[in-house]
């Protein structure tokens, strides 16, 4: 029979229904067929009378014969009839009466296999017959000789098992007789508690949580006392079972260990003062004391011998190791006894300092079911506190207010509102009862010193380990940890900064403690007013404590995650505060990203924590925040100010690159703007004014960039229905003062050409919407200062061009080279924003007879240029301006040097230069035919050229359809 199933059904033998008996495996026996041995008195006694006492003495001479044979075939028969369910209870009784001394005996039989199959022939005995007291002062000194002697006397671990079942069934049937045995069952179960075999200790470990059910007083009894400094202690039973129990606990078979917590929870149980047992449990000692042996490394005199300290054991901090138990089968059991101890145990106000922390880790335990079940535990210990009667008078006291009146304080009406907005990790999905905080607080003074130095601890493990438990407790304290913020907010800083930093390195753990340091951040600025933690951090934000920029960073954070805990009651009165030290200007000129972005996100987190009841003021203080920050991004290359991701993830928030500055930017002023119930582009352009007259002149100081950045970050997150009249005003009066140069031939000390061709791209971008109501003044000047650009920037590259040398250096051409080709898209972006502009309604205002000299020379100087896009533009742009100057009649000049550069561009070796040329040639010879008519020698030159064009093969057929038009003009 299996020994696994024989242990698990405690001695229930199956009935097999078959003649033959199957020993162990390991004893590699066989079958037994009883029909094929002599001497088969016993089993007659099933079919006649209970007094066949010649059967059984029969029987007793074959257990007591020198033959092996006999002996084995002997308890082969025995056990047969115990099998047979058939057989009488009567008859059972009056064999085992008779027999069960001789199957004692044969306990200590030379045979293995003999003693084996007594043993399994005891177990099926104690599983029927119901008289078993009277063999106790047997069996039980016989075990004590098997088991619990050094070394044992029993070699074979299938035997001792077998021993120990039948130990734990007589306990089972004799329950309150055996305790005149304790000793020897002490002595059996301390061997059994250090056997090799799993199942043996599995099995002592049950008949512990009997006795101490049945034996509670015997388990109390005094073993021997100890000689100790402070005089003769006594041990108790159960202590000492407890100190043969710990080896068991630290098992390596998960199994064992269970059954191993399930007796040791029993075994405190039993006693009425457990200091020291609770101590050693923990391995406590006093702090600041070290041990006397520890002076003397040749070791010193204990009970009259020398102890050498390499010969000491160690202690271990068992309850510890349980907790953190790679079993969830054996953490589950453990939760359980902790419980049972919290609130059952006699002197359990004692040890709750000592054992809370353990059932708190619970909490943080990764299988989810566990979680739940430790909250559950605390709820049940928050019960038992709430009736215990030996409560202190602040608890009692706040009992009977909360029973009778309810709690009516500010601090406990916004812990109930948190609890009811915020939600929290599981299991915590409902507050925890009143009791269950109560019981953590008046612990909480001794936990937090240790976590929060424990959040800086060196093993990433013991740091998160630290903020997931300190989450839970701050969970359960509430607005109690006001007393302890001050080092918990510097931990968690300094905890924040190196994760940032770890981050960095590429540490793929760095990034789940940042998480857990914010979230407990977080919780504790849920339940405690912003007054207490602003003078810890805002120093750092401002950079009076600290100029390191990534302690100011860890700081921000901080601070961010406490305002996203905290009530909108709560923080508004204290915005202004916060605000102001966020806009400081040591922040505002760093040029780190990412201090930048969590600058922005904490504006963003105040916006969104305070809502609707944001002030005006603050609202358009953040907003300048978050402006600036954009602008210095956009300085910074980053030129993406709109159509961001919907969501965050495809973004770290935490990386150290501008993109994802302006990604917080966008986010953060969303989160403003709906605060007045507004869109981005309505709030930006109710403030577009006063940024302009507050960051412009902090912005003149650092460089013309800067300034066209403000203006860029700003038009271009506005919608179209937002751009009134008066900010298109200001927006082109400021880019006029950008964009002009002091003079036509060289630009200002301020204005370089990659700075003008920022400033036209713009440009550019704002003139391609002609339903914006452009001012006519404002838009002629820009459309000037776009004419003077080009031309200054067609004028200054040829004039390198003639400069150039032959023996110049190649690093000195490449150079030349780069600006030559900076100021030739210089000129063609300025010559399009221009071409631009003057096909806009209001194109009649820019050709008046003052612009119209710097229009030619500009024009002229384009159709000359060696870029066709350039030439192109050019020729459209004379298109414009005859299409604009249809009604003026004193431009003979004018027309006629665009009539000879139109000529010219007609050869051009460009198509699209071609095609331009001959609509511009179009528009100019309906401009002179409605003016009163085209000379003579114009029309012959124009039918000239066109008939030359036409007799090309490759013509286009635009060009082919524009020539036949202008052949119908010059009729």
């Amino acid at each position: 029979m299996d020994l696994g199933a024989l242990s698990q059904l405690m001695g229930k033998v199956s009935n097999e229904g078959r003649e033959r008996i199957v020993e162990t495996a390991e004893l590699k026996s066989s079958f037994v067929d009883p029909k094929a041995i002599s001497g088969r008195g016993l089993m007659g006694l099933v079919h006649r009378e209970a007094e066949d006492v010649e059967s059984l003495q029969r029987e007793i001479s074959f257990l007591a014969s020198e033959e092996m044979g006999k002996r084995r075939a002997a308890l082969g028969r025995i056990s047969l009839l115990v099998r047979n369910d058939d057989t009488p209870l009567v008859v059972l009784d009056k064999v085992w009466k008779e027999l069960s001394i001789e199957l004692i005996k044969l306990m200590a039989d030379p045979v293995e296999r003999i003693r084996d199959m007594a043993m399994r022939c005891l177990l099926s005995f104690l599983d029927k017959v119901t008289s078993v007291s009277s063999v106790l002062p047997i069996v039980i000194p016989c075990m004590v000789y098997r088991v619990a002697t050094s070394p044992a006397e029993e070699s074979s671990e299938e035997i001792r098992l077998l021993l120990v079942l039948i130990l734990g069934r007589l306990v089972a049937l004799c329950p309150k007789v055996v305790g005149q045995y304790m000793d020897a069952i002490h002595s059996i179960l301390h061997a059994s508690l250090q056997d090799s075999h799993p199942a043996v200790r599995k099995e002592a470990c049950s008949i512990l949580v009997s006795l101490c059910s049945c034996q509670k007083e015997s388990m109390k009894m005094v073993v021997r006392y100890e000689e100790t400094r402070a005089g003769a202690e006594p041990r108790y039973r159960y202590g000492e079972l407890i100190d043969s129990l710990k080896s068991t606990l630290r098992h390596k078979h998960s199994s064992v260990r269970k059954v191993a917590v399930t007796a040791l929870g029993s075994l405190l149980l039993v006693g009425d003062k457990n200091v020291t047992l609770v101590e050693d449990l923990v391995a406590w000692q006093l702090p600041n004391v070290i041990p006397v042996w520890q002076f003397f490394s040749g070791g010193v005199w204990e009970e009259g011998k020398l102890v050498k300290p390499e010969e000491r054991q160690p202690r271990h901090n068992f309850l510890a190791l349980l907790a953190s138990d790679p079993s969830a089968k054996v953490r589950e059991n453990f939760i359980s006894v902790l419980i049972d101890w919290m609130t059952r145990l006699n002197d359990r106000w004692d040890h709750e300092s000592r054992l809370l922390p353990y059932l708190l880790n619970g909490l943080c335990d990764p299988c989810p079911p566990l979680r739940m079940a430790t909250f559950e535990a605390m709820e049940r210990l928050g019960e038992t506190h709430e009736n215990e009667r030996e409560n202190n008078e602040r608890d009692k006291q706040e009992l009977r207010d909360f029973l009778e009146y309810g709690h009516k304080t500010p601090s406990e009406q916004n812990a109930t509102e948190r609890w009811r907005s915020c939600k929290h990790e599981p299991p915590f999905t409902r507050r925890p009862r009143l009791g269950a905080r109560m019981v953590v607080r008046n612990n909480f003074r001794r936990l937090c010193p240790t976590l929060v130095r424990e959040l800086n601890d060196w093993q990433p493990k013991t740091r998160s380990m630290a903020a997931q438990l300190l989450y839970y407790l701050v969970l359960y304290t509430e607005y109690w940890v006001t007393n302890d913020v001050r080092a918990m907010v510097e931990s968690f800083t300094k905890c924040c900064f190196r994760s940032l930093a770890e981050m960095e390195e590429g540490d793929p753990e760095a990034r789940l403690l940042l998480r857990q340091i914010l979230l407990c951040a977080r919780t504790v600025g849920e339940f405690i007013d912003p007054s207490v933690y602003m003078p810890l951090l805002l120093p750092t934000v401002r950079g009076e404590t600290d100029l390191d920029v990534h302690r100011r960073c860890a700081a921000v954070e901080i601070l961010r995650a406490m305002c996203e805990g905290c009530s909108s009651s709560w923080l508004v009165p204290h915005v202004s505060t916060m605000i102001a030290a966020l806009d400081c200007s040591s922040i505002s000129e760093s040029r780190d990203p990412r201090l930048s972005s969590q600058l922005v996100r904490c504006s963003q987190q105040l916006a969104e924590s305070c809502g609707e009841k944001l002030d005006e003021e603050s609202r358009r203080q953040m907003t300048q925040i978050v402006v600036s920050v954009q602008v210095k991004a956009w300085c910074f290359g980053q030129k993406q100010v709109t159509d961001f991701p919907a969501s965050s993830e495809e973004l770290d928030k935490y990386a150290r690159d501008w993109r994802s500055v302006q990604f917080s930017c966008h986010q953060a002023l969303r989160a403003i703007a709906s605060t007045a119930c507004s869109s981005i582009s309505s709030l930006l352009s109710d403030h577009f004014s006063s940024f302009l007259e507050t960051l412009m002149p902090g912005l003149t100081r650092l460089s013309c960039l800067h300034e066209l950045a403000l203006l860029e970050v700003l038009y271009r997150q506005l919608d179209e229905e937002d751009v009134s009249q008066p900010l298109l005003q200001l927006l082109l009066a400021e880019l006029v003062r950008l964009v002009q140069l002091p003079s036509s031939s060289s630009p200002s000390s301020s204005s370089s050409s990659s700075f003008l061709l920022e400033c036209i791209i713009f440009v550019n971008f704002v003139v391609q919407d002609p339903s914006l109501p452009f001012p006519p003044q404002l838009f002629k000047q820009l459309f000037l200062a776009l004419l003077r650009v080009a031309l200054w920037a067609r004028q200054t590259t040829s004039a390198e061009r003639g400069e150039e040398q032959e023996g110049e250096e190649q690093a000195e051409r490449k150079k030349v080279e780069d600006e030559r080709a900076e100021r030739a898209l210089l000129c063609q972006t300025a010559l399009e924003a221009a071409y631009m502009a003057s096909a806009g309604e209001q194109a009649e205002v820019l050709f008046e007879e003052e612009a119209m000299k710097l229009v030619g020379d500009t024009l002229c100087a384009m159709m000359e240029e060696e870029n066709a896009k350039t030439r192109e533009l050019a020729c459209y742009l004379t298109q414009n301006v005859m299409i604009a100057t249809k009604n003026q009649r004193d431009m003979l000049e004018f027309e006629e040097e665009m009539r000879k550069q139109l000529l010219l561009r007609m050869d051009d070796s460009a198509d699209a230069v071609q095609q331009a040329s001959f609509q511009a040639m179009e528009s100019l010879l309906e401009k002179r035919a409605n003016s009163g008519g085209i000379e003579g020698h114009v029309v012959e030159t124009i039918k000239k050229k066109i008939s030359q064009t036409l007799e090309e093969p490759q013509v286009s057929d635009d060009i082919a359809e524009i020539c036949r038009r202008l052949m119908e003009i010059c009729q």
